[in-house]
């Protein structure tokens, strides 16, 4: 440190500045600045939607399951050889369940397991029995304002079935409530055969 300053000043011990003149006796060391550190964001970790069931709540589920239950529905009413008819339909409902879980699988890209595979098929055949219905309660109607459901049923039957078939059946036909009984009984067989065959084919895709 200087004793005297450049202007002649007798400078006291400890001086920073002149006090005659005010010129600093040394250089001023600066303090660093406080750079300010920088506080990481915090990212909340994306949230998973979460997975849809296939079931009636789920849109892929229910578009897939009503397409292929329209097809089934529009090939399953081909006139055939009633033999034939059966073995057909048979067929049809078996593909219709494989080819859901196929256009699920691709729409998905996720395969579907054994469970799902069989609640789709089942589905398909849902869907397709609502249209089955549908068409089956016009038929109904068309033969109620003919000839007669009782009519008309024993025309359907006299031709499928054999003579101890169509003798025993007739009978339930005389009645009103044996119509009512027949009728019930073709929609409970309907719904069973068109959902259980095409839940096999889901399981088995």
């Amino acid at each position: 440190m200087n004793e005297i300053c450049t202007c002649g000043a007798q400078l006291p011990p400890d001086a920073r500045f002149c006090h005659k003149c005010g010129k600093p006796q040394y250089d001023l060391i600066e303090p660093e600045p406080v750079v300010a550190t920088p506080v990481p964001e915090v990212v909340a970790p994306p949230v998973a939607e979460p997975v849809l069931g296939v079931g009636l709540r789920n849109p892929v589920a229910v578009r897939v399951a009503s397409l292929a239950g329209a097809v089934c529905a529009l090939l399953i009413v081909i006139p055939l050889p009633p033999v034939v008819q059966l073995l057909w339909q048979m067929i049809l409902l078996f593909a219709g369940g494989f080819l859901a879980v196929y256009l699920y699988n691709r729409r998905t890209k996720a395969a579907a397991t054994l469970r799902a595979g069989a609640a789709l098929g089942w589905m398909v055949g849902f869907f397709c029995f609502l249209i089955m219905l549908v068409l089956f309660t016009v038929s109904v109607v068309a033969m109620a304002a003919g000839d007669g459901l009782q009519a008309s049923f024993r025309e359907m039957i006299a031709m499928r079935g054999n003579a101890e078939v169509t003798q025993q059946l007739g009978a339930w036909l005389e009645s009103p409530a044996g119509v009512a009984s027949l009728l019930f009984l073709m929609l409970v067989t309907s719904f069973f055969m068109l959902t259980l065959l095409p839940a096999i084919g889901g399981a088995l895709a």
